[in-house]
């Protein structure tokens, strides 16, 4: 990884920076794929200003090629 903060595999969720910083694009790209609905989340702590977190297995999922549209 060429950040210098490396990010654990090992977490169950994460936070749009971090799932931008793995999947080596923009947060603004995964703003537009949750936007589309491309991108399952989870929101915490409300329903408009909560977290974001993406779930380990959707990240995994995204890796292998699959999307969350048929």
């Amino acid at each position: 990884m060429s950040t210098t903060t490396a990010i654990s595999l090992e977490k169950l969720f994460y936070s749009r920076n971090e799932t931008a910083q793995l999947l080596g694009v923009s947060v603004g790209t995964i703003d537009n794929l949750i936007d589309r609905g491309e991108l399952p989340f989870k929101r915490i702590g409300g329903p408009m200003r909560g977290r974001v977190l993406i779930s380990r297995a959707t990240l995994l999922k995204l890796a292998e090629g699959e999307t969350s549209k048929g």
